[in-house]
């Protein structure tokens, strides 16, 4: 017999590995599939949590991307850059 949880991971576990890129795309898809199923409670529910998983993921990439912005204008020897 078929095991449909064969296959599935947590949400969290894509969230893992996801770039930044990928991650603003799978906000704006969100959005979508939140206008397609969200009037079903338990797909309105699931999109939810997935949406605060990206949310949450999004910032900690974007402060990544800054601490390496940072980090590359300190070692290109411009740190006069940083301040405007």
């Amino acid at each position: 017999k078929d095991d449909p949880d064969i296959g599935q991971h947590e949400p969290y576990v894509v969230f893992g590995t996801i770039t930044l890129d990928a991650c603003e795309e799978l906000k704006e898809d969100i959005k979508v599939y939140m206008r397609l199923e969200g009037h079903l409670p338990e797909n309105r529910a699931f999109w939810e949590d997935i949406d605060i998983i990206c949310d949450h993921t999004l910032k900690e990439l974007y402060r990544q991307r800054a601490r390496e912005n940072t980090a590359l204008l300190l070692l290109s020897g411009e740190p006069s850059t940083l301040v405007r």
